[in-house]
């Protein structure tokens, strides 16, 4: 059966070097034609230079262009790069051009900024240049976005496109429709926020660490060693090292002391029985490895004495480590645990979407801990927090049925990769790990805290929220105490006035270990 439709033109305004988003763009608008428009009897119908127009005489290009597609065109999409275009007789650039025309017919314009890695070499610097200023140009008129690979086109166009049309095509009136937004605990409906506490020290992290230690502790007593065997004594393998290296001097080897105190206070605070031999290594002595020093390689000493010696040396080497390794886990999960938190979410129980949402929560002074407060790991733990990625899975807020994720986070860095990927390959430093945890810690922490006279406000935004909607803040908010009442503020686009409200930090009801 024949159906009137009503088909709206999008015109896809974009320089050369962004091509490939021509094709992005039109599987969008198919999609969200399949999704609404069709159910609602409407049609987007995307215009591109290349698909739409015909050779025609008796005027410049781009006003023929103009009048063919463009000034026809009920809404627009541009997208730069590092290209501006050709100039018309006008403007720097036709696509420059297009989109001028378009906002003097107060028509709407979706306009956004690819910034991404791209070769030095290949830029164009005059054509960049036009690109850096067009922007500027705009910058005070929010009407364009900034975006920094496809993913994140996908989803910001295919947001726009939504709040965009959607309104119009099922005849929404806007002005009678209004968003109502408010503040409650994420995991539930309550308008009081529970407190809760992590249990890290009695986690899985800390209990196989510490199994680890006591079965090496279980295989050094099971050495079994002549503990009065002369230094000078020899065997098989010794003989052999001594024939290739020459008779270099060799000593006897010593436990250091600081190996000795740490396993000593581990033996004690665990309560474990430590054998009297426990530190005899026999006769083992050691000499320099001048092999090792001149390639860079290898262990700066070679060891002389019997297999179980050296065995029993390395395993007490290897407990120092894994003790030092737990020692840490303990220090750095205890301070994560003398914190609370909360989860909260933001609600819009209203009939309307909203967008441009700013959200202030005021707390008592110095109560919230900000990322610069949140400890950071030690050297001999920090790399396997960084492989499990710990601080995702202790900042984040769990998404259920019934709530959905923040979805403002800046761009996560890049994790470094060594260069060297020969025989030797370069490891990270502490520094290095230390910078990328706290690079870290500011992206999913994406809130800002400003201190005043009486408050902390902690502050953060949200580009759209729709109707019915929950969204998670962009992590739990971690706090000195938890006993005290906070009040909130929320500002955006379509709501009249500042809405503001009160919640109740409830005493700890259950711990989350998360």
């Amino acid at each position: 059966m024949p159906k009137n439709m009503t088909v709206y033109d999008l015109l896809i305004s974009c320089p050369s070097d962004v091509n490939k988003y021509v094709q992005v763009i039109e599987k969008i608008i198919s999609d969200f034609n399949s999704m609404y428009g069709e159910i609602n009897n409407s049609l987007i119908v995307a215009k591109h230079w290349k698909k739409n127009s015909y050779a025609e005489s008796g005027g410049k290009p781009q006003d023929l262009l103009n009048k063919q597609i463009v000034l026809d065109s009920d809404v627009a999409v541009a997208l730069f790069w590092t290209k501006f275009g050709t100039p018309t007789e006008k403007f720097t650039s036709g696509t420059e051009e297009e989109i001028e025309l378009l906002l003097e017919q107060n028509k709407q314009v979706f306009m956004y900024f690819l910034d991404a890695p791209t070769i030095p070499s290949e830029i164009d610097q005059e054509q960049y240049e036009k690109v850096k200023n067009f922007q500027k140009k705009y910058a005070d008129r929010g009407i364009y976005s900034v975006i920094h690979e496809e993913d994140e086109f996908k989803k910001k166009f295919t947001n726009d496109l939504a709040r965009y049309f959607m309104p119009i095509i099922m005849g929404v009136d806007i002005e009678n429709k209004h968003s109502n937004l408010l503040i409650e605990d994420a995991y539930s409906n309550e308008k009081s926020v529970s407190v809760n506490n992590f249990e890290l020290r009695n986690g899985e992290i800390i209990k196989g660490t510490l199994e680890e230690c006591e079965k090496i502790i279980k295989s050094i007593d099971e050495i079994p060693l002549i503990s009065k065997r002369l230094a000078n004594s020899t065997n098989l393998t010794s003989d052999l090292r001594n024939t290739v290296f020459g008779n270099q001097q060799s000593h006897p080897v010593i436990i250091p002391d600081e190996f000795k105190k740490t396993l000593n206070a581990f033996f004690e605070s665990q309560k474990i029985e430590m054998m009297d031999t426990f530190f005899e290594i026999g006769g083992l002595t050691e000499s320099k490895n001048f092999a090792a020093l001149s390639t860079i390689s290898g262990s700066e000493y070679i060891y002389h004495g019997t297999q179980n010696e050296e065995k029993k040396y390395d395993l007490i080497k290897k407990l120092y480590w894994k003790i030092k390794k737990y020692n840490e886990y303990v220090s750095f999960f205890g301070l994560v645990d003398n914190y609370s938190f909360i989860s909260c979410a933001l609600v819009n129980e209203g009939t309307s979407f909203d967008e441009d949402i700013d959200v202030k929560l005021y707390f008592p002074k110095n109560s919230v801990i900000s990322p610069s407060q949140f400890p950071i790991p030690e050297e001999n733990i920090i790399k396997e927090l960084d492989d499990i990625d710990f601080l995702k899975h202790l900042l984040h807020l769990s998404v259920t049925d019934t709530t959905i994720g923040f979805d403002n986070y800046p761009s996560a860095i890049p994790k470094y990769i060594p260069q060297d990927m020969g025989l030797f390959t370069s490891q990270k430093d502490y520094d290095d790990f230390k910078i990328e945890y706290i690079d870290d810690l500011k992206r999913i922490m994406c809130f800002e805290i400003f201190k005043n006279e009486e408050y902390d406000v902690f502050r953060f935004k949200i580009s759209y929220l729709k109707q019915h909607a929950k969204m998670l803040f962009p992590s739990k908010v971690f706090l000195n105490n938890n006993s005290f009442r906070i009040k909130y503020e929320i500002s955006s686009k379509y709501s009249p006035d500042v809405i503001e409200g009160d919640l109740i930090i409830e005493q700890q009801k259950s711990n989350i270990p998360d």
